[in-house]
């Protein structure tokens, strides 16, 4: 998993999301319950948990799942009751204890109170509940909407550090982003001082400063010699990847 979730992109399409996220949730869910020191059976218990938290969509109007407009108050309330009809489905299945049922359920409740479907806060929401949470609401972030399209993965890592402490637990947002690279390798960057270069090394635990190829001066002239800066070394902390690029613009 640890592998795995770093080759997430987040989905593209209105339908391949409703495919990829519950194993996209899944394995990230797995890799943050790896960077807080999981045993192996809860670790299991967290991947099913993601796996399967969206299963009372199953029941919500697909036109209102895939609206492209805000939903009217009956609209979300009817998405909203996914929680609660996807805990009472997985009460029926073996693999699930109360705890994990109750994650089912939890799984969009807020440290705020600002969540549903029951609105709790705190240490009222289950820690399995939090972590889904976050490795929920990443994918979702990366990935293209029916009202918005994707953010950027350092964008949705800043979004989620940004709310941590109000949405999100703040201890499981931190080691979440110190789980899940903001650049990968092969990102074409523009940084602070306008150079331009590619990702060698997402330097995995620290956000947002990776290994960058620099292979264009600040004069848009291609170096003969590129050269290599890591941007986590004390040298170089004021320096910062201002862009992504999407080509060598």
């Amino acid at each position: 998993a640890r592998d795995a979730a770093i080759t997430i992109f987040g989905s593209r399409s209105l339908p391949e999301y409703e495919l990829t996220h519950p194993f996209n949730a899944a394995m990230l869910t797995v890799l943050l319950g790896l960077g807080t020191g999981c045993d192996s059976r809860t670790l299991k218990r967290l991947g099913l948990i993601a796996l399967l938290q969206n299963i009372g969509q199953a029941l919500v109007p697909e036109s209102t799942l895939l609206a492209p407009r805000p939903l009217t108050p009956e609209e979300r309330k009817a998405v909203q009751q996914h929680s609660l009809v996807g805990a009472q489905l997985v009460r029926h299945f073996y693999e699930f204890d109360a705890v994990m049922v109750a994650t089912v359920q939890q799984h969009h409740e807020r440290m705020d109170g600002s969540g549903y479907p029951a609105g709790l806060s705190g240490r009222n929401v289950l820690n399995m509940a939090r972590a889904v949470a976050i490795a929920d609401a990443y994918d979702a972030l990366i990935s293209q909407r029916p009202y918005r399209g994707p953010y950027a993965r350092q964008e949705a890592i800043e979004f989620i550090m940004a709310f941590a402490g109000e949405l999100f637990d703040l201890p499981l947002a931190e080691k979440f982003a110190r789980s899940v690279p903001a650049y990968l390798p092969g990102t074409i960057v523009r940084l602070d001082n306008g150079e331009k270069g590619i990702i060698i090394n997402s330097n995995r635990g620290l956000v947002g400063r990776p290994v960058v190829r620099v292979c264009y001066g600040a004069d848009g002239r291609e170096l003969t010699l590129p050269r290599e800066i890591d941007l986590a070394k004390a040298e170089n902390q004021s320096r910062l990847v201002a862009a992504v690029l999407p080509d060598w613009e």
